[in-house]
């Protein structure tokens, strides 16, 4: 019997194969084998319904997250822009200050 030495990238890989049933519910792994250049596999693919709800469920929650992160990227930008047109009317205010202080001392 031959010795077999697997590189870095087939552990990779052969990690991320046995990994694919614990990410996907919907699948099971049966026999596979390593080749020097590529992975024969047999997948057996379970309750379809059930692993497409599931992950469509967890993509729309994904998707509120992400919305509720945008709403509130826009509501900070919302308050930057405020906070901008607030100090540009106190400089606004000071300028008038400044320029009624000249006007009363000129006359």
């Amino acid at each position: 019997m031959g010795l077999l030495l697997i590189k870095l990238i087939g552990q990779i890989v052969v990690q991320e194969w046995l990994k694919s049933s614990a990410i996907r519910q919907e699948i099971e792994l049966d026999e596979w084998v390593l080749m020097p250049n590529h992975l024969h596999g047999i997948v057996w693919i379970q309750d379809q319904d059930q692993g497409r709800c599931d992950r469509n469920k967890e993509l729309n929650q994904e998707g509120l997250r992400i919305e509720e992160l945008n709403q509130e990227d826009l509501r900070n930008k919302e308050l930057s822009q405020e906070d901008l047109r607030i100090e540009e009317l106190n400089q606004e205010d000071l300028r008038n200050k400044k320029l009624n202080q000249e006007g009363l001392r000129r006359t």
